[in-house]
């Protein structure tokens, strides 16, 4: 799976930041490390919302919602890979709680050439 290159956490890309660990669905930079290293060895970690302005969050709110659509595009890549290793949709849905149908309707893949949104055409929900 190719992974893309921002950290999870701040939002600054692989150029910005160097280099990344990635776990499932998630990616993190040096200094969001740090910082998670010092709150877990009980010192305190940054908060920079606290001092920022109105101005400086309306301006992260873009890359906040980027790190969700990252978030979304991992958690498709992993279904992918659970159906490649022979997962049905129902065990998908399970995983995920929510039904089969939901599951095949929200990861299916459309066939080429077609919008998802306009229907299975001659693809069937299978497993």
């Amino acid at each position: 799976m190719a992974e893309t290159g921002e950290c999870s956490f701040c939002g600054r890309s692989r150029e910005a930041c160097g280099k990344l660990a990635y776990g499932p669905g998630v990616a993190i930079c040096a200094d969001c490390t740090e910082n998670c290293v010092c709150l877990h060895a009980g010192g305190v970690a940054s908060e920079p919302w606290v001092e920022m302005t109105q101005e400086q969050v309306l301006e992260l709110l873009p890359r906040i919602s980027a790190v969700a659509a990252q978030v979304e595009q991992r958690l498709t890549s992993w279904v992918e890979i659970a159906r490649d290793k022979g997962a049905s949709w129902a065990r998908v849905g399970e995983a995920l709680a929510m039904t089969r149908q939901s599951a095949w309707e929200r990861f299916r893949q459309a066939p080429r050439g077609q919008d998802p949104a306009s229907g299975p055409a001659t693809e069937t929900t299978g497993n």
